[in-house]
C-alpha cells in the first residue's frame, strides 16, 4: 500500500494529462497515481493507457471534478489522500511522500459553539484517525480553550496541542503542512488546506 495517493480528475485534457503525471511521480518514491476520467470524448483514456504504473478510472459519464475526486478516494490505497488538478504540476519540492508525520495547524477564536473544535477532537479520537502519524495545533485563544484542553487530555489525544495567539503567521506556516478548519457555521463541517509557498503568501 502506498503512502500517498494522489488523486487527479480529468476531461478532455489529453494533452496536459501526461505532464501532471510525471509532476506526481516526481513527489516520492512511495507514491500512487490515480487517474480519474470523468467522461472524456477524446482521446484520454489512450493517452491513460499508455501511462506506465498509473491506476485508472474510467467514468461514462462526466459528474464534474468533486465526484471524480471521491471516485478517485474510493479507488485509492494510500494512508494519504492528494489532489492535483489535470492543468497543474507540483512544485519541485513538494516531496509528500517524505512526510512520515503531518502537522496540522487549526487557526482561530477557540469557540466551538460555532468553530467546531470539539468536532475535530471527536474525529481524530476515532480509530482511523487516532494511529495516523498526525498532530494538530490549535492557535488562538477564546473562553472556552479550558474545556477544549480537558475534552483532548479525557479523549486521550496526545497529538493535539494548544499554543495560543500567535502574531507572527509565519512562524506557524515554517512547521506545519497544513491548515485544518472544522466550523459549524461557516460552511463544510471540517476543511483542509496545504500549506502555500512563502512567496505567494507574502504577495
Amino acid at each position: 500500500m502506498a503512502l500517498t495517493s494522489i488523486i487527479i480528475p480529468t476531461h478532455d485534457r489529453p494533452n496536459l494529462l501526461q505532464r501532471a503525471v510525471e509532476s506526481g511521480r516526481r513527489a516520492g518514491s512511495d507514491v500512487e497515481i490515480v487517474v480519474v476520467d470523468d467522461g472524456s470524448t477524446d482521446e484520454t483514456s489512450i493517452v491513460c493507457a499508455s501511462l506506465q504504473g498509473i491506476v485508472y478510472v474510467r467514468l461514462e459519464e462526466r459528474h464534474g471534478v468533486g465526484y471524480a475526486r471521491a471516485a478517485g478516494i474510493a479507488a485509492s490505497s494510500g494512508t494519504y489522500i492528494a489532489f492535483l488538478d489535470d492543468d497543474d504540476v507540483r512544485l519541485p519540492d513538494s516531496r509528500i511522500a517524505s512526510w512520515r508525520s503531518i502537522e496540522l495547524a487549526c487557526i482561530g477564536r477557540l469557540h466551538p459553539k460555532e468553530k467546531g473544535q470539539d468536532l475535530l477532537l471527536r474525529v481524530l479520537a476515532r480509530g482511523g484517525w487516532r494511529d495516523r502519524p498526525l498532530s494538530v495545533t490549535f492557535y488562538g485563544d477564546g473562553l472556552q480553550r479550558a474545556s477544549l484542553e480537558r475534552m483532548a487530555r479525557n479523549l486521550g489525544l496526545t497529538s493535539v496541542t494548544f499554543a495560543g495567539f500567535v502574531s507572527d503567521i509565519s512562524a506557524i506556516w515554517s512547521t506545519h503542512h497544513g491548515l485544518i478548519l472544522p466550523s459549524r457555521c461557516e460552511g463544510m463541517p471540517i476543511a483542509l488546506s496545504k500549506r502555500c509557498c512563502p512567496a505567494a503568501c507574502r504577495s
